[in-house]
């Protein structure tokens, strides 16, 4: 009899954390379609700074990772037309993309760089405590490898 109960409790505790993973991921889901449609709109703005990207090349993903639960990290990249550097800051980025969105909570980009003719940035949605949690986190980390004169990378 005490075995049943335990596996009830089990079964729920299983079903609980099965359904709050899948609320989780759905909402990320959620707001990263929300600044999709948001950044297509931008990204005539973007261009006028980025000369060289290809707008319709506009790609996006969740970067997996044990820290993204119910982190709102997104990545974008977009091709460009050529090599040439940019010479956008994820700090200027954040800026052009507050001041042209209206959401509920900023954006920020914590890193954007350019690998041959591909641009990427990281997008974090400050929408949440967790979120806020993990650029806190990001933040000590970054301030102790440049403590610690640790190599980026």
């Amino acid at each position: 009899m005490w075995w049943q109960i335990l596996l009830v409790v089990v079964a729920a505790i299983v079903c609980y954390f099965t359904a709050y993973h899948l609320w989780l991921r759905q909402r990320q889901l959620r707001y990263k379609k929300q600044l999709d449609t948001q950044m297509k709109l931008l990204l005539p703005k973007i261009q006028k700074k980025i000369p060289q990207i290809l707008p319709q090349t506009l790609q996006s993903t969740i970067p997996l990772s044990i820290w993204h639960r119910d982190v709102l990290v997104y990545e974008y990249q977009l091709q460009l037309a050529n090599a040439n550097p940019i010479k956008i800051t994820a700090s200027q980025l954040s800026v052009l993309l507050n001041e042209a969105l209206h959401l509920p909570a900023r954006l920020l980009v914590t890193e954007c760089w350019q690998r041959e003719q591909t641009f990427h940035f990281d997008v974090v949605y400050l929408n949440n405590p967790t979120t806020l949690e993990y650029v806190d986190d990001m933040e000590k980390i970054d301030a102790d490898n440049h403590e610690h004169d640790v190599p980026e990378g």
